[in-house]
């Protein structure tokens, strides 16, 4: 299947270039809506347990008719339920609308990397250049390296036209032997 031919085929250029963990993981799509990305996800990961976080329970409800199989939770990502306080091999944040909940994002935000499995990647997407100045202030590591020119063009919606990712790795570094 070429690039062109998933239903976001600039977000699966970009998943396509994470340095994910090997085997099925768990990917936590964190204000997912109707989680548009869920046919990509599967596509690009396959395997792959998906969990769906987002405070509006109808467009929870229009992901579940999407996709029955991903795991939902109606909840603030600010305060994650136990049931994901296990570790994750992405965390996926596609367009936080920063500018406008620029609060609520900048406490939610740098705590997602300690959800991460070791190995484990943290992709945010963005709409705008101004959004993409204020994830650039959050208190986050240096971002993973994207190729750019591997990119999907940007669809005439702008999804996914600015784009961070950071590795667990850099985040949560295995404590030293001595």
């Amino acid at each position: 299947m070429s690039l062109l031919s998933f239903p976001l085929p600039r977000l699966n250029s970009l998943l396509v270039q994470l340095p994910l963990p090997d085997g099925p993981g768990r990917l936590l799509d964190v204000g997912c809506g109707d989680c548009p990305a869920a046919l990509t996800l599967r596509h690009a990961l396959p395997g792959w347990t998906i969990y769906g976080l987002d405070l509006d329970p109808g467009e929870l409800r229009r992901a579940h008719l999407r996709a029955a199989d991903l795991r939902l939770i109606c909840a603030d990502a600010s305060h994650l339920p136990g049931l994901l306080r296990q570790r994750f091999g992405l965390i996926l944040v596609r367009h936080p609308d920063l500018s406008l909940r620029r609060r609520a994002w900048s406490r939610i935000i740098p705590r997602l990397p300690l959800s991460l499995a070791p190995g484990g990647v943290l992709l945010i997407t963005l709409y705008t250049a101004p959004e993409a100045d204020l994830l650039r202030g959050l208190p986050l590591p240096p971002p993973y390296p994207l190729d750019e020119g591997a990119l999907a063009p940007v669809d005439l919606g702008g999804r996914d036209r600015f784009a961070a990712a950071y590795r667990a790795a850099a985040i949560n570094p295995p404590p030293e032997h001595s």
